[in-house]
C-alpha cells in the first residue's frame, strides 16, 4: 500500500526492499492487474545482520531488537525464519497516486524475462533536459524550459580541514585538489525504459593527511575511491545521486560541486518549514577580522 499525503496527484518513483523468492524475476501490478512500469533486483542481504543462532540474549542490532518484538522463535514459521528463507531485492517502480490517497500494489512473479538495455550510452534526454556524461564523472546539463547549458555538475573538490568537529579551517598553506580531468570508470549502465542508471567509479587520491605543524598537506597520495550512481527519469524533472565514498584520509573535507553559468546573489535552501534565503556574501561585521 502507497499513500500520497499531498492534495493533489503525484506521479511518483518508488524503491522498495521486498524479501522474494531468490533466482526469479518480479512485476509490481496495480489492484485492477495492470502492469507497472518497474525493475527489481536482488540486494545485499540484511540478515548477515543478524546472529545465526538467534536468542533474545544474542540481539545485537537495532533491527534485531525490532524483530525480537514480534517472534522469539527459531522455527522456519517464525518471522526470523521466513526472512532467512527469501532474499531481499530492491524494487523499482513508477505510479500515479491520487489526491490524498493511496493505491494497493502487488509483486508477482514474471511470466517470462524481460530483456534489460545494458549498454554503455551515457548519454539521456527527457522533456526537461539533456544529460550528457563526462569523462570525469561529472555531467553536463542542457535546460529545454530557458536554453540553459551547465556544465561540470558534481565533481569533486578536497582540500584540507584543520579545524574542530563543528568548524572548517584552512591550513596556512591550503592546498586543493579536484576530480576534473581525471578519468571515470563505467562498470554499468542500465535503461529501464522508465528510467535510466549510470554508474561511474573514480579514484581521487588526495595527501594522507595534514603535516605534524598543522600548516600544510603530507606529501604521501591516498586512494580514495568514489562510486556515483545517477539516475535520470523518462518523465520526471530530475536527478537522483547516490555517492559512496571509501574514506582513507584524514583532516580533509571533500565536497561536490555544482557550478552555475553565472553568479547568484542568495540561494534557496530546505528548512524544516520551507525554503529559507541565504546571501551568498556574508559581511563581516564591524570589528571581526
Amino acid at each position: 500500500m502507497i499513500f500520497n499525503t499531498v492534495g493533489h496527484t503525484v506521479n511518483a518513483i518508488v524503491e522498495k526492499v521486498l524479501y522474494l523468492d531468490s533466482g526469479k524475476d518480479y512485476d509490481v501490478f496495480d489492484e485492477n492487474g495492470n502492469r507497472l512500469e518497474s525493475h527489481s533486483e536482488e540486494a545485499e542481504d540484511i540478515v548477515n545482520m543478524l546472529p545465526t543462532e538467534y536468542s533474545p540474549n544474542t540481539l545485537k542490532s537495532p533491527l534485531a531488537e525490532i524483530l525480537s518484538l514480534f517472534t522469539v522463535e527459531k522455527s522456519s514459521t517464525g518471522v526470523l525464519g521466513i526472512i532467512r528463507s527469501k532474499k531481499p531485492y530492491v524494487t523499482t517502480f513508477k505510479v500515479s497516486l491520487p489526491p490524498l490517497g493511496y493505491k494497493i500494489l502487488y509483486v508477482r512473479e514474471s511470466k517470462k524475462d524481460i530483456l534489460k538495455n545494458e549498454q554503455l550510452d551515457t548519454t539521456f534526454e527527457n522533456a526537461y533536459f539533456i544529460f550528457t556524461l563526462d569523462e570525469d564523472g561529472s555531467f553536463t546539463l542542457v535546460d529545454k524550459a530557458n536554453g540553459l547549458k551547465y556544465e561540470h555538475l558534481n565533481y569533486f573538490e578536497d582540500t584540507e580541514d584543520i579545524g574542530d568537529e563543528y568548524n572548517y579551517s584552512p591550513s596556512k598553506y591550503s592546498k586543493t585538489l579536484t576530480s576534473i580531468g581525471n578519468k571515470a570508470h563505467i562498470p554499468r549502465v542500465k535503461d529501464l525504459g522508465f528510467m535510466k542508471e549510470i554508474t561511474i567509479d573514480l579514484n581521487l587520491r588526495p595527501p594522507a593527511s595534514i603535516e605534524a605543524n598543522r600548516e600544510k598537506r603530507s606529501v604521501d597520495l591516498v586512494d580514495n575511491l568514489i562510486r556515483v550512481t545517477y539516475r535520470l527519469y523518462k518523465d520526471l524533472p530530475r536527478i537522483d545521486i547516490k555517492t559512496t565514498l571509501e574514506n582513507n584520509v584524514k583532516d580533509h573535507r571533500l565536497r561536490a560541486v555544482f557550478t552555475l553559468p553565472e553568479a547568484l546573489d542568495k540561494t534557496l535552501c530546505n528548512g524544516y518549514f520551507g525554503l529559507v534565503e541565504h546571501p551568498t556574501n556574508v559581511k563581516a561585521r564591524a570589528g571581526l577580522n
